[in-house]
């Protein structure tokens, strides 16, 4: 923790605060203590708030950090909530860049954080999100968008054609890459096994829930 202050004063307006998880506002921050200082408690609250007016930008990685996520969905006592905002809770202005995901792509953290220290910021959607990563409607992109067109659907989740639109698959409303970047070093993603949750869109989980259901 001291160190963390330490390069933070040191590089005064000009480091990148990365986040990673929601960030729990309750009972002043105490669901998500972080550490301590000459025996004082830190909680992800107070780190947030102290660095993020201070850091040149802040990168949001995962949709709990961008979004809230699940620590953020239905039912939650901590109001936990992603980094934008946290800061339009606390009047803060610094740029956030969002690569959300549940979890995200390494692609997409390597590759924003690249452009940021070699160009900047990049090109962001309305949600905060790096448009080159983001860009583009997973179902008008899905291999399987053939089968579609054709009225071909899935019946179970083993079924290796077909649309999985019947089966819950939220790639119509869901913009990334996944698609073409694909997991697990381009072996699959998540259609090939399953269908798309949506876990890169605002609202993640509740408004994609429930996973298996029609949208």
């Amino acid at each position: 923790m001291e160190n963390l202050y330490r390069a933070a004063d040191l590089y005064d307006g000009k480091f990148s605060l990365v986040v990673e998880g929601a960030i729990p506002i309750a009972a002043n921050g105490k669901f998500c203590s972080i550490g301590e200082i000459d025996h004082k408690e830190i909680t992800m609250m107070d780190l947030v708030k102290d660095l993020g007016p201070r850091a040149g930008s802040v990168i949001a990685v995962g949709t709990c950090a961008t979004f809230g996520g699940i620590p953020a969905a239905q039912g939650s006592i901590t109001q936990a909530r992603g980094v934008m905002d946290f800061f339009k809770t606390f009047h803060i202005n610094t740029p956030v860049v969002n690569i959300p995901g549940c979890p995200p792509h390494p692609d997409w953290i390597v590759g924003s954080i690249a452009h940021l220290l070699t160009k900047g910021i990049p090109q962001l959607d309305e949600f905060g999100r790096p448009v080159v990563f983001y860009g583009e409607n997973i179902h008008d992109n899905c291999p399987r968008i053939d089968q579609y067109d054709a009225g071909n659907m899935s019946e179970t989740l083993s079924d290796p054609k077909g649309c999985r639109m019947d089966l819950g698959c939220k790639g119509p409303v869901t913009y990334a890459d996944c698609y073409q970047r694909k997991w697990n070093s381009g072996l699959n993603w998540c259609v090939d096994n399953a269908v798309c949750t949506g876990c890169v869109e605002p609202g993640f989980p509740d408004l994609t829930s429930p996973f298996y259901d029609p949208a």
